[in-house]
């Protein structure tokens, strides 16, 4: 009788109190156990004042994949950013030149425009 009501899905046999595992309570991420194990308390201030800061890697910035992920591709843009500039500029010398004073007029605009949103800003 136990086996049928443990197949059918009703709680008499299990334990409906029993906390939610780490990956629910994380929204389903896994928890790896550096960060369940970590403590404020047992934070070692003597190694910053010495060069073994500079290899301390776990659990750093530098020790983030989706972090060099967001480096490589933001160094993928600039890099064909450059190769098409000066290929443009190469390969196309006959495109017209923008005059100094476009320039001026446009650095007049953004200056009066970002004062305006700056003072929006601070109205409100």
């Amino acid at each position: 009788m136990a086996a049928a009501s443990s197949t059918s899905g009703s709680p008499e046999g299990q334990d409906v109190e029993q906390p939610a595992t780490k990956a629910d309570e994380k929204g389903g991420k896994k928890i790896d156990a550096f960060e369940d194990e970590w403590d404020c308390t047992l934070y070692d201030i003597c190694s910053i004042n010495s060069w073994v800061v500079f290899f301390m890697v776990r659990g750093c910035a530098w020790d983030n994949i989706p972090f060099w992920r967001c480096m490589a591709f933001n160094t993928l843009v600039s890099v064909v950013v450059a190769v098409m500039t000066q290929l443009f500029t190469h390969y196309l010398p006959s495109v017209p030149m923008v005059g100094a004073d476009k320039f001026a007029k446009l650095g007049t605009f953004l200056n009066v425009f970002i004062g305006l949103l700056l003072g929006f800003f601070l109205s409100s």
